[in-house]
């Protein structure tokens, strides 16, 4: 007997306690129908207690899982922030060093980079003067004097067919230059 009262006060003795009170407290006019509802009322209230307990419980994880997501999604957002940023950095510096290249390039077609002419070895005004007189491809240069003779001279000299338009400009050559200094020595 002694086991069936221990099992009776474990399962049965908190409600069955609880119950009693509610009748001695509301003294109602049928006790044994009162207590029978509030017994099975009882039950569902503590089984819908359980059953809150687990939801609650489930719900918690649930924030917890979504706080981790949560802080995921932020790590995420950062590293692509910082990879956009990386990218943007990249390209730039990209620019910047086509810029500095184009303006390499550019520096050094306007600007060629010729040693400079020492002052001795600048062409005189009278070798000057000798150059533009200098007799034309199909003609001679004409004298000062006949406007004529100019425009045709310069009608010849712009109607000769240039052979390569690419070539650079001939140099006279050394020995040309040996004469022209040695007549001009002479005329002096």
């Amino acid at each position: 007997m002694m086991m069936d009262s221990k099992y009776l006060e474990q399962q049965v003795g908190v409600p069955l306690s609880k119950c009693l009170a509610e009748v001695i407290q509301h003294r109602p006019i049928d006790p044994i129908e009162f207590m029978a509802n509030w017994l099975k009322t009882y039950r569902q209230n503590v089984l819908f207690a359980e059953k809150m307990e687990v939801e609650a419980a489930q719900l918690a994880k649930e924030h917890e899982d979504y706080a981790r997501e949560m802080v995921m999604q932020e790590k995420r957002r950062a590293e692509v922030e910082q990879l956009r940023k990386e990218e943007e950095e990249k390209q730039k510096a990209l620019e910047a060093q086509l810029a500095a290249q184009k303006m390499k390039q550019d520096s050094n077609l306007s600007a060629p980079n010729l040693p400079p002419l020492p002052e001795g070895e600048e062409p005189s005004q009278d070798e000057t003067a000798r150059e533009e007189s200098a007799p034309v491809e199909n003609g001679e240069a004409a004298p000062a004097g006949e406007p004529e003779a100019q425009e045709q001279a310069l009608y010849f000299h712009e109607s000769a067919p240039v052979e390569n338009a690419k070539a650079a400009p001939a140099e006279p050559e050394p020995e040309a230059q040996d004469q022209e200094e040695e007549a001009e020595e002479e005329e002096s």
